[in-house]
């Protein structure tokens, strides 16, 4: 008797897009089952993990969509195994993943996404025992970050932010974040530090264009210096694609590093807080699998998917 892949798990979270979010999801699942997909949207963590690890061994599992921002399809990947093709469906502020895979709230196309996708084996990340896809920050980002899930009480936008940025740029004192790299690349002390899996980073900036999801490495980007004009005169250069080429920037590609520091800094995760240092990072190879569009994928800043297809 043949198996017949007919099942979509979606994860909407409730907290992610406004209320045009589940009116989109409801679309999305009349689309499928107009195609004959069976589909249940899960709330919660749980029923997804356990709902996927019955389908998968039942071989009847289509994909896992995740219907939210990046750090919904994070919860994804953190709680299925990496052979679950993923999907994902843009309803958060920055959707830095679904940039990259060249997803989008498209019905029609998520749709096509989920029936004759290509699978993609990606990298991930591994900070204090939890997965991230597309990159780690500590300091005065993370700071913010923090500051705004800790007033959080609904959806989030761009706005949002305004008010714990400011607070960080008249509080925020950028202590040194001590860096230990592995493959003998030796040590490192800096105010400002990103660790990127893909190359993407908020509000479109670029700040490590050059790193890969199947490289099987991180790419690390520190610099030297604190202070809010300092981080202005950084801001600037990286608007201009300069940054780089500063005598105070550092990249290194590494498997593995750890952070940590005399003060207490708060790091985050794909958008999210993630805690305060001390914190041991590596990467782990192809991961996770990422259904991308059977047509090619463009990552959203005039440039197919970097290295999606290596």
């Amino acid at each position: 008797m043949s198996t017949v892949a007919d099942q979509v798990l979606v994860l909407a979270n409730p907290k992610s897009g406004a209320s045009s979010g589940r009116g989109l999801v409801s679309q999305l699942r009349e689309s499928l089952v107009a195609h004959n997909m069976h589909v249940h949207i899960c709330e919660r963590l749980e029923e997804l993990s356990a709902r996927t690890a019955q389908l998968a061994a039942a071989g009847t599992l289509r994909a896992v969509v995740a219907a939210g921002g990046d750090g919904t399809a994070a919860a994804v990947v953190n709680r299925v195994p990496r052979e679950t093709p993923l999907v994902v469906f843009p309803l958060g502020t920055e959707n830095l993943l679904a940039k990259y895979a060249g997803a989008s709230r498209d019905i029609r196309a998520t749709t096509e996404t989920i029936l004759h996708g290509k699978p993609q084996l990606l990298d991930a990340g591994l900070a204090g025992g939890r997965l991230f896809l597309i990159m780690l920050s500590c300091g005065f980002d993370a700071q913010v970050v923090q500051q705004v899930h800790a007033d959080r009480e609904g959806h989030l936008n761009r706005w949002t932010y305004g008010k714990p940025i400011w607070r960080a740029l008249r509080n925020y004192k950028y202590p040194l974040i001590d860096v230990e790299f592995g493959d003998g690349i030796g040590r490192e002390r800096a105010a400002w530090l990103f660790a990127f899996n893909l190359p993407r980073y908020a509000a479109n900036l670029s700040i490590c264009p050059q790193a890969c999801g199947t490289d099987g490495l991180l790419d690390v980007c520190t610099l030297a210096r604190g202070g809010s004009w300092r981080g202005f005169y950084y801001l600037i250069h990286i608007w201009l694609g300069r940054h780089q080429r500063l005598v105070d920037f550092r990249t290194h590609q590494v498997k593995r590093f750890r952070l940590s520091s005399v003060d207490q800094v708060a790091y985050q995760v794909d958008g999210d807080p993630g805690g305060v240092l001390p914190l041991e990072v590596e990467v782990l190879p192809r991961r996770f699998t990422l259904l991308v569009h059977s047509h090619g994928t463009h990552d959203g800043s005039g440039q197919h998917g970097h290295c999606l297809d290596r």
